[in-house]
């Protein structure tokens, strides 16, 4: 038996599908226009942010790992972590500590992709240690970076070397790169993406032993 589904049907919930499309966008593949800058500095969030990544596992006391600690606080909300919220909770101030140039003003404005708009929903900037970056390479760093740390942790543990373990995390990556993590969505494949991910890896490994 086949179901079939008129389109007449479809016709008034397809404002709600593409609405849930471009969450979806906003989960997993926003980007962030690092060639249009502020025409002032942003303050530097990055002591702040380091100093609430050492609180959240110096106040746990489960007595978990350290990683597990950090990640299982960040959660894995596919919209924005939880380290990304509270962030974005700070008292504004001057300088400000975001900027989001108009989609018109940025390099996107005449993007194609995938989703029309989508670039209407690009990451904020900020600055973290002197570094202007996109606040979705702090979600990759803490949540992509877990879940490739895992993986590599796993591929170790049964039995593959070191080497092979993170081969086999850098290649699922990049596959995700070019699905709904990049290409597939907002049309972006990014380098950034990979880096952060590789680097929150990397992070959550020197957790437990030295890198």
């Amino acid at each position: 038996m086949v179901l079939t589904i008129s389109p007449k049907l479809l016709q008034p919930s397809a404002p709600l599908i593409l609405s849930l499309l471009l969450c979806s966008h906003l989960g997993h593949a926003s980007e962030t226009d690092q060639v249009t800058t502020p025409r002032a500095a942003l303050k530097d969030v990055g002591p702040e942010l380091s100093r609430k990544v050492v609180e959240i596992i110096e106040f746990d006391i489960s007595g978990e790992y350290p990683e597990r600690i950090l990640s299982r606080w960040d959660g894995r909300n596919i919209f924005i972590s939880r380290l990304v919220r509270w962030m974005n909770k700070l008292p504004a101030g001057d300088p400000p500590m975001t900027f989001r140039p108009h989609v018109f003003d940025s390099i996107f404005r005449l993007a194609l992709s995938p989703f029309p708009a989508s670039f209407f929903f690009d990451a904020l900037t900020v600055n973290v240690h002197g570094y202007y970056l996109g606040t979705d390479k702090i979600d990759h760093f803490f949540q992509q970076g877990h879940e490739y740390f895992e993986l590599a942790s796993n591929k170790a543990a049964s039995g593959a070397s070191y080497a092979d373990a993170i081969v086999a995390a850098v290649a699922y990556s990049v596959k995700l790169e070019h699905s709904y993590f990049g290409t597939a969505m907002s049309g972006v494949y990014s380098n950034g993406d990979l880096a952060a991910n590789y680097a929150g890896m990397k992070f959550y490994s020197n957790l437990q032993n030295p890198v």
